[in-house]
């Protein structure tokens, strides 16, 4: 990625942060704008399928580098459950362009008492 990319994800997560300070609600909702366009993210990443090019979850990672400079108390729970949505998104995308099956027998081991 570029330097005028690495730009703008800094300027985000330092828009993120302010926002968490100053209007929780705000940072929610913006919150779950970026985390629904990271699971769109990984979807296209998961289908194009290409060696060598950004990884599905490299997505979760800037997520997290995003929620990192947001300290706030009262954001970051529900923030952070979403951060094992994208998880868990980013993985069905995966599962679901290698082989359907990988998904679907971690979602039922994880079933079982």
């Amino acid at each position: 990625m570029g330097k005028a990319a690495d730009r703008r994800k800094a300027a985000r997560a330092r828009y993120l942060a302010k926002l968490a300070d100053s209007a929780p609600e705000k940072f929610q909702e913006e919150w779950e704008k970026r985390v629904d366009s990271w699971a769109g993210e990984a979807w296209k990443r998961a289908g194009k399928g290409q060696l060598g090019g950004p990884s599905v979850f490299e997505v979760l990672h800037e997520a997290q580098q995003a929620l990192a400079g947001c300290q706030h108390a009262g954001v970051t729970p529900d923030a952070a459950r979403s951060l094992s949505t994208l998880a868990h998104e980013c993985t069905k995308a995966l599962a679901v362009n290698v082989d359907r099956r990988l998904y679907q027998v971690t979602q039922q081991l994880k079933k079982k008492p």
